[in-house]
């Protein structure tokens, strides 16, 4: 996530200290959020989305969700085992 940190300031042409005062830390704190070094908060994490205008995923620079897809699931197998079901199953997109 720290590498995707510095990709979305630099797409951004924004310096440190101006990410540092949005989230009103210090630019050296800010610095070890996006070396990784310090893990960013909850509330880091939301502002930053909002200052860059981006999905939580793409923050966290994870794949994009589908959008209009659902997940489908199909019965691989079930079984009682000691009066409990066991049911497995594997879930694709539809």
């Amino acid at each position: 996530m720290h590498r995707n940190l510095k990709a979305l300031r630099r797409t951004h042409n924004m310096k440190q200290e101006v990410i540092a005062a949005h989230l009103g830390i210090s630019q050296a704190a800010y610095s070890d959020r996006e070396r990784g070094v310090t893990a960013l908060t909850d509330a880091d994490k939301l502002r930053l989305c909002a200052l860059y205008k981006v999905e939580l995923e793409e923050l966290l620079g994870l794949p994009p969700r589908m959008a209009n897809t659902t997940l489908e699931p199909e019965i691989i197998s079930v079984k009682w085992v000691d009066g409990v079901m066991e049911l497995r199953l594997r879930v694709g997109r539809g």
